[in-house]
């Protein structure tokens, strides 16, 4: 994640743990709720997608030896499928619904 990305995660982590316990919403002119919905949908379809991606990139996990002192000690591999990033994730999200032209706002 470049530099970049990392002050808009910061900067959007930051507005939304100052705003409390606020309702926001995505809102853009002249779109009514139908459009909002499906363009929200879309964006977390290509976030959770790009998310996953990202996690995979990463590579594979190392083995975890569990054991106890006295026990029979395994190794157990993690798996193969790394969940998504929910930060990553959060930010790809923001991201989409910004370049389709909408705002994070505050409910009234």
């Amino acid at each position: 994640m470049g530099n970049s990305m990392k002050q808009r995660t910061t900067t959007l982590f930051l507005a939304l743990a100052l705003s409390g316990c606020a309702n926001l919403s995505w809102q853009k002119a002249d779109t009514d709720a139908t459009r909002t919905v499906k363009d929200l949908d879309e964006c977390q379809q290509k976030a959770m997608l790009a998310a996953h991606r990202l996690g995979s990139a990463l590579g594979n996990p190392a083995p975890i030896i569990v054991g106890t002192p006295n026990g029979p000690v395994s190794v157990v591999m993690p798996s193969q499928n790394p969940a998504p990033d929910p930060f990553a994730q959060h930010s790809l999200l923001s991201q989409c619904m910004r370049e389709r032209g909408y705002q994070l706002v505050r409910d009234k």
